[in-house]
């Protein structure tokens, strides 16, 4: 599982240990966050709708108890007797006592009329408009009173005033009815209860067609927060529109009971915005904390662990390639890997000493090799001295034997020579080695009257123990070439083949007996040389084809 993931390093399962933790406590985190967020929405949400509820609730009640004002200044005006003088004295008296009821006008039960107003915007021509506008509109059942009394109530404006006209029908138990329609000034909407105000909240009392009855939280000569599009509905509403000065903003209305009022408030969008700026500080700190710990993680992991092994490879990899590299130890180095790091140490010193100890071991086989070699060239040479100086006493009358003997010690002599150049071992050119033997031989043989040709032209070299066997090769085939009827000249040629191969080739000037085949010891010594013998054409003692 691990190797199909590609965690095949310390390093790489630590760090994926570690995601496993992180991304779960960080997706808990989001979610935590993001639940407390919605959860914040929705107390806003609730928080709004409940601030409208209570400013409608309040407001029903105040509008509640101007009807009952009204209903008893109307009953006592009713209870009054005399004449119209009366009327218009004991209204204008009630008037007098209640501040901010600005007008009265009455059509009694029993056919009086009467009108008194505090202020010259309010005529009794506008009060009659009224009384007759009211008494065709459906009202609504006080349920305060217990005689029959219907009411209704809504802005008008006299002039440049603002006023609540407040309209109540009562039916007498003889059958007559009286009618009263009352103008209340709407500031005692503001002195009865505080609407509330708020950087966030604009919220008014509102009747239809967009018409501010009364304002909190903004100027009510101001009209720029309101809706371009008024939305009434029967209870409550929330929605998003925007407003008459073109930004948006979040809208919540709430009607009044028993009357074409509503409330309406204009929320703007910084409690969302503070709780969306905690949703993303909620989700960032523990992200960023997480991200902390992961990167200071990583780095203990790189700094603490895998730097460490990284220096115990490093010095493995230097000891394979012949250096002598110690692993890093310090003191911050975990335990269990420093006593990985100083038992590697310790190999490597042993190792150091038993190399030195073996170096020193070979330079003393060789010392004494190379002595053992040098001692047994000298000898050779010794005896290659001695046989040539008793074929020189003997002159022309022995045979050839004492030559090619002298040339097979010889053989031996050059090769170790030529092999010990350097004082040390090392592989015998083959140009200068059958060089040296023909020239031997061809001076040897020169007093009977004999010759050799040589064409050597490969500069290869052979180990010792394969140039031996070539050099008596050649010294055999020369003497067998000799041996031929009416021989007088040997021609011998050592060349490169295309395929890396050497050829080694004796051709004599004379004939061979037919039934000359290369003796025993000839493949013996080609076996040794890891040669090939090849046939040869007519005159041709020997033809041998070998790697070098």
């Amino acid at each position: 599982m691990l190797t199909r993931l590609g965690l095949m390093t310390v390093r790489a399962r630590l760090l994926a240990l570690m995601i496993l933790i992180v991304i779960p406590i960080a997706g808990l985190s989001v979610v935590f966050a993001f639940g407390n967020y919605q959860s914040i929405l929705t107390s806003i949400e609730n928080e709004r709708g409940q601030a409208v509820s209570d400013f409608a609730v309040r407001t029903d009640v105040w509008v509640t108890s101007v009807l009952r004002t009204v209903f008893i200044l109307t009953e006592s005006i009713q209870a009054q007797p005399g004449g119209a003088i009366d009327c218009y004295a004991v209204a204008a008296q009630l008037l007098y006592k209640m501040e901010g009821y600005n007008a009265i006008a009455i059509n009694n039960a029993d056919g009086r009329s009467c009108f008194s107003s505090r202020t010259a915007s309010i005529t009794q021509d506008l009060a009659l408009r009224v009384l007759a506008e009211y008494r065709e509109k459906p009202h609504v059942r006080l349920p305060f009173s217990p005689l029959e009394v219907e009411a209704d109530y809504g802005p008008v404006r006299a002039g440049n005033e603002r006023h609540l006209a407040v309209y109540e029908r009562s039916v007498l138990e003889n059958g007559s009815q009286w009618e009263s329609v009352t103008f209340v000034d709407p500031s005692l909407l503001d002195r009865f209860f505080e609407l509330g105000s708020g950087k966030s909240m604009i919220v008014a009392l509102m009747s239809p067609g967009l018409i501010p009855m009364a304002v909190r939280g903004a100027r009510e000569e101001d009209m720029s927060w309101l809706p371009q599009a008024e939305n009434i509905v029967a209870g409550s509403a929330h929605w998003r529109a925007s407003a008459q000065d073109g930004k948006e903003y979040n809208y919540t209305t709430e009607a009044i009971s028993n009357s074409d009022l509503y409330i309406l408030a204009r929320f703007d969008d910084k409690p969302r915005a503070d709780a969306w700026f905690r949703f993303v500080m909620l989700v960032s700190l523990p992200v960023l904390m997480l991200a902390a710990l992961f990167a200071s993680y990583a780095h203990f992991v790189r700094t603490g662990i895998t730097r460490w092994i990284s220096g115990i490879e490093q010095a493995a990899r230097a000891r394979a390639h012949g250096k002598a590299e110690l692993a890093p130890v310090g003191e911050k180095m975990p335990a269990d890997i420093r006593s990985v790091a100083l038992a590697f140490n310790d190999m490597i010193d042993e190792s150091i000493k038993r190399e030195s100890a073996l170096s020193q071991s070979l330079a003393s086989n060789r010392f004494l090799n190379r002595e053992l070699h040098h001692r047994l060239k000298n000898s050779l040479q010794v005896i290659q001295s001695y046989m040539s100086l008793s074929r020189r006493q003997q002159g022309s009358r022995t045979d050839t034997s004492l030559a090619e003997m002298e040339a097979k010690v010889l053989v031996l002599s050059v090769a170790y020579r030529l092999a010990l150049t350097d004082n040390h071992m090392q592989p015998v050119p083959l140009k200068p080695f059958t060089e040296e033997i023909i020239l031997t031989l061809a001076s040897a043989l020169n007093e009977s009257g004999r010759s050799i040709e040589a064409k050597i032209t490969s500069d290869a070299g052979l180990a010792v123990d394969r140039a031996i066997p070539l050099g008596l090769v050649l010294v055999d085939a020369i003497m067998t070439g000799f041996k031929g009827a009416d021989t007088q000249s040997v021609s011998i040629s050592l060349e490169a083949m295309e395929d890396g191969r050497v050829e080694l080739q004796a051709v004599i000037d004379g004939t061979l007996p037919d039934s000359q085949q290369p003796s025993r010891i000839l493949k013996g010594l080609a076996g040794q040389l890891q040669g090939e013998i090849v046939p040869t054409a007519p005159g041709g003692v020997i033809r041998l084809r070998f790697h070098c």
